[in-house]
């Protein structure tokens, strides 16, 4: 008896059957490659396109303005930030939560209070209203395997946003 690809024929042919039958448990046949129909919406969707790279003439320089481009040809309206063409600072100090500075700086608590007070840096406010504004992410970045990680690169330290509620930013450490 001959075995049959798992997402061959055979298994497209028994989930059509089996909606026929109106029977809902059977998964759909996982095609190789998706057709290129499938990226288009009937909807706008709004999302949010954050990049980070020293020099806009990169790989990753083109595929961010073909990305967002195509998004655009699609219908969505999308909103961008590139944190080196922004100059975007990555390193935390007390002035973005308007913090005393003879007190010591608990970042977590600061950036807490601060969105509570709403006194954060316009800088990092600008970056909240674009993640709530959004309903996507795209976050894209270098990944150069041989450099150091933090402060050297501008993206792993978006972290300076604070994480608060409705923005949808959450550390990944715990």
């Amino acid at each position: 008896m001959r075995r049959r690809h798992r997402g061959g024929p055979s298994r497209a042919r028994a989930f059509v059957k089996s909606r026929a039958q109106g029977h809902h448990c059977v998964a759909p046949p996982r095609p190789e490659v998706l057709p290129a129909s499938i990226c288009v919406r009937d909807r706008t969707d709004r999302p949010r396109w954050l990049t980070a790279h020293p020099e806009p003439r990169s790989l990753s320089g083109s595929l961010f303005r073909g990305g967002v481009r195509l998004l655009r040809e699609q219908g969505h309206e999308v909103r961008t930030s590139d944190l080196y063409a922004m100059n975007f600072n990555p390193v935390v100090t007390a002035d973005d939560f308007a913090h005393p500075a003879d007190e010591r700086l608990i970042v977590g608590r600061a950036g807490q209070e601060a969105v509570r007070r709403c006194t954060l840096a316009p800088d990092i406010t600008a970056e909240h209203d674009k993640l709530t504004w959004a309903d996507t992410l795209i976050v894209q970045f270098p990944l150069w395997w041989t450099a150091k990680t933090g402060g050297s690169t501008s993206m792993p330290a978006y972290h300076r946003v604070p994480c608060c509620r409705g923005t949808g930013v959450r550390s990944a450490r715990r």
